[in-house]
């Protein structure tokens, strides 16, 4: 879970492959669905949501979610599958896997 500036909470929805977005009112918003069995979540000094997948697919393991005015986001590849090192990255239980 991450809370943002304007006390939105994110979570991730493993199970349904997508970050929810909840906000102060108690509104939930999908933003996106279509992830893979994503796990672990953050945001970055932009407002962007960080997304840890699932390891063991296809998918990048690491993605930028960004967030238009309309929660509309953008998916963008941080880390790839070979050669990639996660050490030291803000997202909590991940250590070095390269």
């Amino acid at each position: 879970m991450a809370l943002d500036s304007d006390d939105s909470v994110y979570v991730a929805d493993t199970g349904n492959g997508a970050v929810r977005k909840i906000d102060p009112d108690g509104n939930v918003t999908t933003v996106p669905d279509g992830l893979n069995e994503p796990n672990d979540l953050d945001l970055d000094a932009e407002g962007n949501v960080i997304v840890a997948q699932s390891y063991l697919s296809n998918a990048p393991p690491i993605v930028r979610l960004r967030l238009d005015d309309e929660d509309t986001a953008s998916i963008e590849e941080i880390v790839g599958h070979e050669g990639q090192t996660l050490s030291g990255f803000p997202l909590c239980g991940l250590g070095t896997n390269s």
